[in-house]
Order: C-alpha cells, then sequence, then structure tokens
C-alpha cells in the first residue's frame, strides 16, 4: 500500500492516509488455533463448576450458608441436649416478635396422625395446608408479649391450633416461611458431621 507524506498551503505535514478495509490476511490453521482454544477454556471452565458442585460442603460452610457460626451452632446443640429443644425469637414485624422451638417426637406423631386421618380423602393442597398448622402449633411458643404455648397436653395442642387458625393469613403465610427458615438452620446444625466438629 503506498503511503504519502502531503503539505498543505501552510506548510504542516499531514500524517500518511491509511486505507481502513484493508486487513491483513489471516490464515485458516490460525482461526482454528483460536476457536479451539476458545472452546479449551469453556471446557475447562465446565469441569471445574462440575467439580464444585460434586465436591460435598464441610460441616462449617453448610453453617455457613445458614448464616451461623460454629460457636453459634455448639450453643445450639448444648440448648437442645441439656433443655430439650431450643427456642428462638423471630421478629415478623416492628411490633410483632415471635419465639419459635424445636419440635418434639410427640409434635412429630401428631403431624403423621394427621397425615394418615386425611391423605385418603383430601388434596395435596389442604394436607400441605394441615401439616403446615400443626408444625407452626407445634413450634409456636410465644406470640407477641402476651401469649405463651407449652402443648404439654393434647389440651394444650388443641388451643394452639386453634390460635394459629384465627391468626391473620398475611402473618400466618409470614409466620409459615420463618418456620422454614428456623427448621433448615436447626436441621443444617444437626446434620451430618456436628458430632465431629464439637
Amino acid at each position: 500500500m503506498e503511503q504519502e507524506t502531503r503539505t498543505n498551503t501552510e506548510g504542516f505535514t499531514r500524517p500518511p492516509t491509511t486505507n481502513f478495509m484493508e486487513t491483513p490476511e489471516i490464515s485458516e490453521a490460525a482461526v482454528e488455533e483460536s476457536i479451539n482454544a476458545a472452546e479449551e477454556v469453556k471446557t475447562e471452565k465446565k469441569r471445574s463448576r462440575k467439580k464444585k458442585a460434586d465436591k460435598p460442603l464441610t460441616y462449617a460452610e453448610r453453617l455457613k450458608t445458614v448464616g451461623v457460626s460454629k460457636e453459634e451452632a455448639r450453643k445450639i446443640i448444648d440448648t437442645i441436649a441439656e433443655q430439650g429443644r431450643y427456642v428462638e425469637p423471630i421478629k415478623v414485624s416492628s411490633k410483632l416478635t415471635v419465639d419459635l422451638k424445636t419440635r418434639s417426637a410427640e409434635d412429630i406423631d401428631r403431624v403423621t396422625e394427621v397425615i394418615n386421618k386425611l391423605q385418603k380423602d383430601t388434596t395435596v393442597t389442604k394436607l400441605t395446608s394441615e401439616v403446615n398448622k400443626y408444625n407452626l402449633a407445634a413450634s409456636l411458643h410465644k406470640y407477641g408479649p402476651d401469649h405463651v404455648f407449652d402443648n404439654e397436653t393434647d389440651l394444650d395442642f388443641e388451643h394452639t391450633l386453634k390460635f394459629i387458625k384465627r391468626i391473620p393469613a398475611p402473618i400466618y403465610y409470614a409466620l409459615c416461611g420463618e418456620l422454614a427458615k428456623f427448621d433448615n438452620k436447626v436441621a443444617t446444625i444437626m446434620s451430618e458431621g456436628f458430632a465431629e466438629n464439637f
């Protein structure tokens, strides 16, 4: 390509003009090599992601997913072992705090009875709704400053269940969501590996 140096009328030299349409030729081999390199990078990234997904999380990593330190987990485990349950205050709104507690084997039996009684003659939606109410009634220890539930007897439990059924729907759904998080937290703390870590 010829390049010219031109001088304008004032005597300044202009830079040589370049034809931007002209591109250097790239061999097919170079293009293929570049494509293969890009494919290798993609494959390696996929392999790396799969390795991470396949590798099980350690106990400490599982705790991290629910926002609990090993020290907090140790205290919760000790509380369950010594007192038979763990109670945690949950702030539902600026004016409402509830205390949720871990459920007992008796509470699990109650839910199992409900499932056995209802599963033949009801829809999945209705069954899920009943199980949620029973689990919430079994886990609700305190609602606001005035309502405390112990559920020492079946009659106490029935009283708590009636209370649950009268809660406004938006609060009920919020409590179900909080209970799911609470259950997940406790299940993670008590998951495989906790004994070896304490």
